[in-house]
């Protein structure tokens, strides 16, 4: 099951639809499953590395939406260590760096910010 959660949140960032993807990643349950250090996978490099835009762009989108949610989600401000868990996870994923420096500069940047 555990080893299910990165690939489930792969799969919904790779969610075509916009309107479909944004709502889908509302929901409380795949917000527990974002915030949870299990979420984070190669898949994250993989997609970063990726050649097709989109896909690197929703990588970027994943980083982002991970920084956001400490700010953001009162539902989570309470669970403090378990977002400290988050950067450092980031930190040990293999070529997480090298995957980023793949992407055009301003998507670089946005990456960089985001983690």
């Amino acid at each position: 099951m555990i080893a299910s959660i990165s690939s489930l949140i792969k799969t919904l960032l790779l969610i075509d639809n916009d309107n479909v993807r944004s709502h889908v990643l509302l929901y409380s349950i795949v917000r527990n499953a974002m915030h949870s250090k299990k979420s984070i996978g190669s898949w994250l490099t993989f997609m970063l590395q990726s050649p097709v835009k989109i896909v690197s762009h929703r990588a970027v989108d994943y980083l982002r939406l991970l920084s956001n949610a400490a700010e953001e989600d009162e539902e989570f401000k309470g669970k403090e260590s378990r977002h400290d868990e988050l950067p450092e996870t980031l930190r040990a994923l293999e070529d997480l760096i090298p995957s980023m420096l793949a992407l055009d500069e301003k998507t670089m940047e946005e990456a960089a910010i985001a983690t």
